[in-house]
């Protein structure tokens, strides 16, 4: 996506009461230019991936002075819609086999890169950076995530 960071994966996994690893939202952080942060909050850019294929979403997001939406990256000129995420099941796998070890933790927000050989872990987060996410993937209330919160007696009216 952007030669001149380390584009990373934020995925953010539920542990569930019956020890499996749900997966509740992802999305790509990159540079929007030629430094290497692809901080959202520092001018990074985040785009939504698709959970199941690992694609990416159509819409990209850059906060400056005020939110800005991209369909392809203003330096490298990749469009975003279709992009696939390589190695994106073994991203998934990588992420919930150490939600598994962090047990004590319920959720976690994982940032991933992928090398030419698969993922690498960066690091878990117990503050995920909600901004991005909401914005990648238009909230985290999706009809998914609703059903899987009433398992647990939660539920959001609107």
């Amino acid at each position: 996506m952007n030669p001149f960071c380390l584009n990373t994966i934020r995925l953010i996994t539920l542990l569930t009461r019956d020890g499996e690893v749900e997966f509740l939202a992802a999305m790509l952080r990159t540079s929007s230019d030629g430094t290497a942060v692809d901080n959202f909050s520092l001018g990074g850019i985040v785009v939504g991936v698709d959970i199941e294929t690992g694609k990416l979403k159509e819409r990209g997001f850059q906060k400056t002075t005020h939110a800005v939406e991209l369909r392809r990256h203003p330096l490298t000129g990749v469009v975003f819609k279709g992009f696939e995420v390589p190695y994106w099941n073994e991203v998934k796998e990588t992420a919930a086999k150490a939600q598994k070890v962090f047990s004590e933790l319920k959720t976690i927000g994982w940032d991933l890169a992928v090398s030419p050989s698969g993922p690498v872990m960066i690091e878990g987060n117990i503050e995920w950076g909600t901004t991005g996410i909401q914005a990648t993937n238009g909230g985290l209330l999706t009809q998914k995530n609703r059903a899987l919160f009433a398992r647990y007696g939660l539920t959001f009216h609107t």
